[in-house]
């Protein structure tokens, strides 16, 4: 049986990767999860994963446990609020961190995502283009770069076309969204 942990001392790498999701409950979350982890998978890495539901003490104590299992770096999908203090703890650690889907601006790290503020922007101008004016933004009240850049895009779209932006912010979730819609 292979000794992980001699190999590690050897060779100061464990081929572990902390992997830090915020809701594995999601079939979004869970397809990324799965493609990650297929990656880490194909180049000889094994994934640690992490489910923090939103929580940000979860977060740092995942993140902390991460440091002490010496992994050899993080993929992280920020929870809501996330903070460059938080990023800095590993990267002052001389940790590597990939943040994917979300991101926390100023955070010294890599970053693996969409474009939201475009992609908004394209299908509001879409809607636009084909004759409609009254166009609502639904959802995007979080305190994460997905939904400020959504809302970014939207705007920019409205305020382009000179429409009246109407903004129906609530939390996103398929309940509170159909709460709103009716």
């Amino acid at each position: 049986v292979y000794d992980r942990s001699a190999a590690r001392m050897r060779g100061r790498h464990s081929q572990t990767v902390g992997v830090i999701i915020v809701d594995l409950t999601s079939s979004f979350y869970a397809e990324l999860t799965a493609g990650i982890d297929a990656a880490l998978d194909r180049a000889g890495r094994i994934a640690f994963l992490a489910n923090t539901g939103e929580d940000l003490d979860r977060q740092a104590r995942v993140l902390a446990r991460f440091r002490e299992q010496a992994v050899d770096g993080v993929i992280l999908c920020p929870a809501e609020g996330a903070t460059v203090e938080t990023l800095h703890q590993l990267t002052s650690a001389n940790m590597p961190c990939v943040q994917v889907l979300r991101h926390v601006p100023g955070a010294q790290t890599d970053y693996v995502g969409t474009d939201n503020r475009l992609g908004t922007r394209l299908a509001t101008e879409h809607l636009i283009e084909r004759g409609h004016e009254r166009i609502a933004f639904v959802g995007g009240d979080a305190d994460t770069s997905v939904a400020h850049d959504r809302k970014a895009g939207y705007l920019d779209a409205m305020e382009q076309a000179g429409l009246p932006p109407r903004l129906l912010l609530c939390p996103n979730t398929k309940v509170a969204s159909a709460g709103i819609v009716q």
